[in-house]
Formats: structure tokens, C-alpha cells, sequence
């Protein structure tokens, strides 16, 4: 009893060799768990709360020197590979391998030999095969298989696996075996969601929890799992999962006695994900090689996050290579203003479907402003927002010749297993929109959806290829700009058309409004558009003429450039100041 209570006072200091769940298990309202530089192999599950003003705290001495992981430390993986075949090692592992990196590129897990040999997985449509990822591993039978790219000899590079153990999904009602995939663990397609049964690095069960400051590395499942209110992440890097920050919207074990919201119970709110970073590199290269069906289904096609619950704030995070959704807001279950969430100041980065995807049967409650959102296959997936009462205004987003994918859209209104379903009161205005890629698709993709109540207005799209508009229900008010190199009139012909660019340059792209272009006092007036107008009306687009974009640095405030490996370039042709990093 007196080791455990030494853990119990305020601002415990502990190093890699502590254990850190003992002190989380002795924490009390207002203390702090600190934790030392250096590696943590453990797995934390936080079910000791704070209260309003007195959060319990678990944080880096220094940010972005702590790092808790899942991986076998590397004294104890002793991993000896030997050649098969080809580029096709194989060596003996004393337990099941969920995920794995090799020279910090996370692997596709193939889940079965003959699917590694073959590169291919299941594709989301049936028990068909499709192309993937060209290096990857399998556990089979007591050994992991590896191939990795360029014939490389694994035992030439370093290579992290996954531990046994840890926070795993077999608890009743959380992330049950009957979604999973046996081999891979992650859902099988047609289910329409994506998680591994290795859960977490940190599951906060808990009441007014802060996690702060941390490298969190190979969660495999996610890096945190929040099912408490008013739980805090900042500061942290996410990297080796499938997902950064997950919120489920059911009860994982013993219910709390929330009351069901829309028919589901809602097991947390009022969380807040701030100046956090997630990747899953090399996810988005490998979209752009072609392999998107194959990967749509693996473990790399990792989202940062998978959120629902009234006041969730998600802000100031950066977001990039991942194989899916940059982001999957769900509906918080009630339309009440106190409850509203908001999605703000974020860069989402080089994404292998949509950098947004609202997906809701509750109202949304939900104001997306002023984020950067570029190079996806889809930028805004409204597909469906079945409750409504979403916002989306004051975004900039961007296409760009460098790195946008050869069949992207800025829209995907729809998706192939929601036709008929109702999208309904949505707000999109004072957007400025930019796809520069000459592709089969510029503005939008889909459609079969059922739309009432839709808002479409003071918006800017600059398509390099015109495409018309024909979403019946969804009709775009007069005041949005449409133009660009091959624009033709007649495919939105209600709307105003502008020359080439309203914008200063093209190259680079500046986003600034032209004193005489068409975008300049062409909107429509009003208080809900949240333009203060310089002119007789509105300017179009998410910036006035005149005004200055402010865009605080996203990610970690820890991490200067080179902090951290992998993060991607910002595409020349997009001035560093408009992403905050100038």
C-alpha cells in the first residue's frame, strides 16, 4: 500500500522503468503523472477522473521526448530473418504480429501468405482481390513473413512489430470479433468501418482526463481510445495505427447510465483534440501508385479520427498520408446550441479518400471554418448528413498540380451504399475551392442522394475542367463564382463566371482576391454568412479582399521542423504562410 500511495501525490515524476498504470490507478482529481524522456512499453488504461478544474493529467517532462508504445523493445524482438524466395523473408516470432514498420514506413498487413505473395487484399466490395501496397508482411503459423520493396534484406533495416497484450477489443459490446477480420483484424469488407482488435496505446475511461505532450507509437488499433467526458489530447504525435483518436458512440462494458441520444448511447462528450499530428506514412503514396482498392480495406487506411458527441472541439491539428478519411465526424445526437462542435484551424494533407467525411443519421451540430484542406481523393464527402445541422464555411480547399491524385473531386455528395438517403440542412458558403489537376472529375462525384434544405452560396470553385451541376434538391444559389481555364457557362449557368482566376497569381496559388475580379462585393448579405463586407456586399470566398489569412502553425507546438520524420512537403505551388508555417 505505501509503494502505491507514493504514486498518488500531485506532479509524480516517473521514468521509462516505473509503472505508469500504477500511478494513473492512484491518481486524484488536480494531479499530474509525469513522464520522464525516454520509450514506455506499456499499454494505459486511465479509469481514475478528474472534476471541473482539477483534470487528471498525464503528460511529457518535455514535449515530444516521452514516448508510450506497443512495440516489442528492440533488445527483446530478436527478429533473424531468412530468405525464402525472392525478396520474401521469413523468421520465428513467439507471438501473433499485428502490425509492423520497417524503416518507419508502416506496413500493409496482408494477414495470410498466399495474400503477401500476391500483394492483394480484399477489396470494400466482396471477396474480390485488388492490387495493393508492394511491400507488407504476414503472420502464419508462428512466423512473420515480410517482402519489402526494392528486394530489401529486413535484416539491413529496422524493423518494429507489435507486442502481445495490451488494451484489446474483446470486451462485450466494443469492437466484437464479429467484425473483424481473423487475419488481419481489421472490420472485412462491407462493413463499413475499420478497426483492429489490438486497441489502444491509452484508453481513457475516465472524467476530465488531459493527455498531453506524448509520442504515442503503434496503438495498432488506435493511439486513444476516449470513452470519459471532457477528455483532452494535445500536443501528442500519433504514428503505427490505424487510427489517432477514436470515440465510440456505445457503451464498451458496464453502462454509465447516459440516457440513449438519436439510439445510441453516447458515452462521451466535450472532447477536445488540439495541436496533435497523425500520419501513416508511406499510405498516401501508395494511392497515388494505384493501389487505393486494395489498400481501402488494410490497416493502412488509417483515419485520425472517428469522433461523435456534443462540444467535441477538434483544432489546430495537422493531419497527412493516410489511406482513408482525414476525418470522420459522426452526429453528436442533439441539435441544442450548448452541445454544438466545431472542426477549426486544421491542415489536412495528401489523404487517399476524403479529407472530410460527414456521415450522420443525428444531427451534426457541427461548424467546420477556416481549415486547409489538400490533395484527397474526395476533399468534402457529405455522404449522407442524414440529421443535419452541419456548417461548413471559411475553408480553403486545394488541389494541387504536385501532388493531387489524377481522379479527385472537390465534392463527393453521396456514397455507394447510401443511395435514397436524405442529406439535409447543410450550410457550405464562403468557401474558396481550387482543383488545378485536369482529370475526369473537378467539382463533385456520386450524387444519389435525397437533399432538402440545402445551402449553397458565396463559394469560389476554380475547376481546371468544368463539370456541371445536376443534383436534383440541391440547387446552388446565384452567388457562387465559378471559373477556370475551360469553364463553360452553360454547365452552371445560374450561378456568376468569372475569367481564368479571381485570385492574385495562380502560380503560385495565392487565394488573395483580384481588386477588379468578379469575386469582389458578389455575395449574398446577410448575418448568417459571418462576412463583415468591406463593400456593398460580401466578397466570395473564404477571404475578403484586403484581409489577411491567420492560420496558427497546425501540429504539436514541440515540433519544429525536423522534429518529426516522414511529414510531407508542402507542394510548392502553395505558399508556406497559408498553412501557417511562414
Amino acid at each position: 500500500m505505501a509503494a502505491l500511495m507514493a504514486f498518488a501525490a500531485a506532479g509524480v515524476d516517473l521514468t521509462p522503468g516505473d509503472d505508469v498504470q500504477k500511478a494513473l490507478d492512484a491518481a486524484q482529481p488536480g494531479d499530474t503523472v509525469v513522464l520522464g524522456d525516454g520509450v514506455y512499453y506499456q499499454s494505459l488504461l486511465i479509469t481514475r477522473g478528474g472534476e471541473p478544474g482539477k483534470p487528471v493529467t498525464l503528460r511529457a517532462a518535455n514535449g515530444g521526448a516521452a514516448t508510450v508504445s506497443g512495440a516489442v523493445p528492440p533488445d527483446q524482438a530478436g527478429l533473424e530473418f531468412k530468405l525464402v524466395e525472392g525478396n520474401l523473408y521469413r523468421a520465428a516470432v513467439t507471438s501473433r504480429v499485428w502490425w509492423a514498420i520497417a524503416d518507419a514506413r508502416n506496413l500493409v498487413n496482408y494477414g495470410n501468405l498466399p495474400h503477401l505473395r500476391e500483394f492483394a487484399f480484399p477489396n470494400l466490395y466482396g471477396d474480390k482481390l485488388s492490387p495493393c501496397a508492394e511491400e507488407g508482411f504476414a503472420w502464419q503459423d508462428g512466423v512473420l513473413y515480410i517482402r519489402l520493396e526494392g528486394r530489401a534484406d529486413p535484416n539491413k533495416a529496422v524493423i518494429e512489430i507489435s507486442r502481445p497484450g495490451g488494451r484489446t477489443s474483446h470486451e462485450p459490446g466494443f469492437f466484437t470479433q464479429f467484425y473483424c477480420n481473423p487475419d488481419t483484424g481489421f472490420w472485412v469488407p462491407g462493413s463499413g468501418h475499420l478497426f483492429s482488435r489490438t486497441v489502444a496505446n491509452i484508453i481513457a475511461r475516465a472524467d476530465h482526463v488531459v493527455i498531453e505532450g506524448l509520442r504515442l507509437h503503434m496503438g495498432v488499433g488506435a493511439a486513444i481510445v476516449v470513452h470519459g467526458n471532457d477528455v483532452t489530447v494535445r500536443d501528442c504525435y500519433m504514428t503505427g495505427a490505424h487510427m489517432g483518436v477514436c470515440q465510440p458512440d456505445y457503451v464498451p462494458a458496464a453502462p454509465r447510465g447516459d440516457p440513449p441520444i438519436g439510439g445510441q448511447n453516447y458515452t462521451a462528450r466535450g472532447l477536445t483534440v488540439e495541436h496533435c499530428e497523425f500520419g501513416c506514412h508511406p499510405a498516401f503514396r501508395w494511392c497515388q501508385r494505384g493501389k487505393w482498392d486494395g489498400l481501402y480495406h488494410s490497416n493502412l487506411a488509417a483515419v485520425f479520427m472517428n469522433y461523435g458527441g456534443p462540444r467535441s472541439i477538434v483544432r489546430h491539428n495537422w493531419i497527412y498520408d493516410v489511406g482513408n478519411d482525414g476525418l470522420q465526424p459522426r452526429g453528436n445526437g442533439t441539435d441544442a446550441p450548448a452541445d454544438a462542435g466545431e472542426f477549426a484551424y486544421n491542415l489536412l494533407q495528401d489523404i487517399g479518400d476524403d479529407g472530410i467525411e460527414f456521415d450522420s443519421a443525428t444531427p451534426m451540430n457541427l461548424r467546420v471554418h477556416h481549415n486547409v484542406i489538400m490533395d484527397s481523393l474526395c476533399l468534402l464527402a457529405l455522404s449522407p448528413v442524414m440529421g443535419g445541422g452541419l456548417t461548413i464555411d471559411h475553408n480553403i480547399l486545394y488541389v494541387s498540380p504536385e501532388n493531387g491524385l489524377s481522379w479527385c473531386g472537390l465534392f463527393k455528395f453521396g456514397s455507394p451504399w447510401g443511395s435514397g438517403l436524405p442529406t439535409q440542412g447543410c450550410r457550405i458558403f464562403h468557401n474558396t475551392m481550387v482543383n488545378t489537376k485536369g482529370n475526369s472529375i473537378g467539382l463533385y462525384w456520386v450524387g444519389g442522394h435525397r437533399f432538402e434544405n440545402m445551402l449553397l452560396e458565396n463559394n469560389i470553385f476554380y475547376v481546371s475542367r468544368s463539370q456541371g451541376w445536376g443534383l436534383p434538391g440541391f440547387v446552388p444559389g446565384p452567388r457562387n463564382l465559378y471559373c477556370g481555364p475551360n469553364m463553360n457557362p452553360e454547365h452552371m449557368p445560374e450561378v456568376i463566371h468569372g475569367g481564368e482566376s479571381p485570385f492574385v497569381s495562380m502560380n503560385p496559388i495565392d487565394f488573395a482576391l483580384r481588386a477588379d475580379g468578379p469575386a469582389v462585393d458578389a455575395g449574398a448579405v446577410g448575418a448568417g454568412y459571418h462576412h463583415e463586407a468591406r463593400g456593398g456586399a460580401p466578397d466570395l470566398g473564404a477571404i475578403e479582399l484586403g484581409d489577411a489569412w491567420s492560420f496558427p502553425r497546425p501540429g504539436p507546438r514541440w515540433a519544429a521542423d525536423g522534429a518529426i520524420a516522414n511529414r510531407p512537403a508542402i507542394p510548392a505551388s502553395l505558399p508556406r504562410r497559408w498553412v501557417g508555417m511562414e
